[in-house]
């Protein structure tokens, strides 16, 4: 069912897409254009034309009730909820552009969330539904490297580059997260913001001046205060007994201790061989 459903979400796209080029391309008025630049145009009319044509003839495989159904599992903390909505937000586009391309075709999204605190038990839950046959289509919170060696998903390359004019608003930095061995095997989500506290009742012990500390955060975001120099500033903290840590990535249990990690440089696997990696000079 999933491979189906790739295949008619790629044709729906890529017939939409050709329809509106051609548009595009037909009420552009020759007026005025040189006759050089009009054959170039009408050449590309005339492919476009016959890539629509050879597509037509395979949307009979779109089914006959005219719905494309679709499941998905999200995870993640209480406030993460729109992971799920997001995907129901794209299902109405994408039923829009069928339709655009004159496809009476309706989309159906089952997206479930559920907030996640044991992360292994979520794993368990999916692998169990994979095994039974009954895994969503699209899923998210899992481990995309051991679900790449297992199986569990397929890699994008190939779509992402068909349609990377509707991508174009993801970073491309952000697509580093997505590759493994040397192939991108998911789609962004969101991005997080991460918030950086400090305390100014602790540089003032240390002796800062009232203007030092109100400047402090002006100085980070100018680039004249380091990463480097954060962690000089936190390690005299402990040192002078003000503080037992001098970072603390949260005040509770959780994950985000990677943070100021990969911030000091460093990477917990090798992107191309999958093999893990621990940076000893950035844990320091």
């Amino acid at each position: 069912m999933a491979q189906k459903t790739t295949t008619y979400l790629v044709i729906g796209l890529v017939v939409g897409l050709i329809i509106g080029a051609i548009i595009g391309v037909a009420v552009a008025p020759p007026k005025g254009v040189p006759k050089e630049e009009y054959d170039k145009v009408k050449s590309q009319l005339e492919e476009l034309q016959a890539k629509y044509d050879a597509l037509k003839s395979v949307l009979g495989t779109l089914p006959e009730d005219g719905v494309i159904k679709l499941s998905a599992w999200s995870a993640g903390s209480p406030v993460d909820y729109y992971r799920a909505e997001n995907l129901k937000r794209a299902a109405k586009v994408l039923e829009a552009l069928l339709r655009a391309a004159g496809l009476n075709v309706k989309i159906e999204i089952d997206s479930y969330y559920e907030h996640v605190s044991d992360w292994g038990a979520w794993k368990s839950k999916f692998v169990a539904a994979y095994e039974a046959g009954e895994a969503p289509d699209i899923i998210s919170g899992i481990d995309m490297a051991e679900a790449a060696e297992a199986g569990w998903i397929i890699p994008l390359d190939e779509y992402i580059e068909k349609y990377s004019d509707m991508l174009k608003d993801i970073p491309d930095y952000l697509w580093d997260a997505c590759k493994y061995k040397g192939k991108i095997w998911g789609v962004p989500q969101d991005v997080a913001s991460q918030v950086f506290y400090y305390r100014k009742d602790v540089l003032r012990e240390m002796g800062w001046s009232e203007e030092e500390v109100e400047a402090l955060a002006d100085k980070i975001a100018a680039g004249e205060v380091t990463w480097d120099d954060l962690m000089k500033i936190a390690k005299e903290a402990m040192e002078r007994g003000l503080v037992e840590w001098g970072f603390y990535h949260r005040p509770n249990w959780g994950t985000s201790l990677e943070i100021p990690y990969y911030e000091a440089g460093g990477e917990f696997y090798d992107l191309e061989t999958g093999k893990l990696v621990l940076d000893k000079k950035a844990l320091k």
